[in-house]
């Protein structure tokens, strides 16, 4: 048990960083400047700005992904997740429920104005 623990550790390790080891710099290019702001006029003729990264989807992303469920319970499970990114924070909550040999998931959360949904299957190979 513990060798197959140490190869899914060394293999996720590898593919993880695989790009990064076989690529070289001209892959990796990123420009000095800063990102352009897009300018878009409304129909009135005021103009307004677009932002470039949406900080709240990402917080909102990190919180859920925070869930763990236990395949092995049979009974009901809950989970919360807190997500945090550049200034930018997200809460999300889950439940789960294992029938038979299947789990299922619902997973809920919000961040700024950004909410997110998600339903998930889960499964063991015999």
């Amino acid at each position: 048990m513990k060798l197959m623990l140490l190869i899914i550790m060394v293999t996720v390790f590898i593919v993880s960083f695989f790009n990064e080891l076989m690529a070289g710099e001209r892959y990796y290019y990123i420009p000095e400047y800063p990102p352009i702001q897009i300018e878009l006029i409304n129909g009135d003729g005021t103009s307004y700005e677009v932002p470039q990264i949406d900080s709240s989807g990402i917080a909102l992303g990190i919180a859920t992904a925070q869930h763990q469920f236990d395949f092995g319970t049979h009974r009901w499970q809950w989970s919360a997740g807190v997500g945090f990114y550049d200034g930018d924070d997200a809460f999300s909550i889950g439940a789960a429920k294992r029938f038979d040999r299947v789990l299922v998931d619902v997973t809920a959360g919000r961040g700024g104005d950004k909410t997110g949904v998600g339903v998930g299957f889960h499964g063991r190979f015999e």
